[in-house]
């Protein structure tokens, strides 16, 4: 399994697939195989994070809709607990951390699960966390 950050499910459900350079595009589909594939997996913040913003009622409900069908990783309190000792780790490194971020890589240590994301302070993180990054 690979849990998939919010920068991946953006490009793939909030962006016009017009407006991506090559690169993205590529994103957009290794994140469409590892659906078909039932390897994608989203935590709700994450979801939080995709639907924020969008004022459009039809849009945020058609949204709300496709990112339902992801697989979930529930968050238990340990998950939240380790979330607050990774975020103390980073800050320890001299490195800031997002709470979200850090809910996210917490999910992924305690599960064991990659991390695919296009955020490049997650390759900081990974330098103090125990996380790995998919690297497609």
């Amino acid at each position: 399994m690979i849990l998939v950050d919010t920068s991946v499910w953006s490009l793939a459900f909030r962006r016009n697939r017009k407006d991506l350079n090559p690169h993205e595009k590529s994103i957009v589909f290794i994140l469409h195989e590892l659906i078909i594939a039932g390897e994608a997996v989203a935590i709700d913040p994450v979801r939080q994070e995709l639907l924020s913003g969008i004022t459009n009622a039809t849009r945020f409900k058609q949204l709300q809709e496709q990112i339902e069908q992801q697989i979930n990783i529930p968050l238990a309190t340990d998950i939240w607990i380790l979330a607050a000792e990774l975020f103390n780790t980073c800050l320890a490194a001299g490195i800031t951390a997002d709470d979200t971020d850090m809910t996210i890589c917490a999910a992924a240590v305690a599960h064991a699960h990659p991390i695919f994301t296009t955020d490049p302070d997650f390759t900081r993180y990974a330098t103090v966390l125990p996380i790995k990054l998919f690297k497609p």
